[in-house]
């Protein structure tokens, strides 16, 4: 997944879905919120292309990074 898929896959879960910005559900998930698997994975891609402590690589089934 590109960082502007994940982007925009934030930001159409938090104004979409919640009627929050992006920066709410940044926050929220820094903080342990549970969301689905795709907003998951692009969080992480999100939150490691900004060099974030938190985040961890995501590994697919086969050990290799994304």
């Amino acid at each position: 997944m590109k960082l502007s898929t994940a982007i925009n896959i934030l930001t159409k879960r938090a104004e979409d879905f919640y009627g929050k910005s992006f920066d709410w559900l940044i926050d929220q998930m820094d903080e342990g919120f549970d969301e689905n698997l795709n907003v998951t994975k692009a969080y992480k891609i999100y939150k490691n292309s900004k060099g974030r402590s938190g985040a961890t690589p995501l590994k697919n089934i086969f050990g290799r990074y994304y």
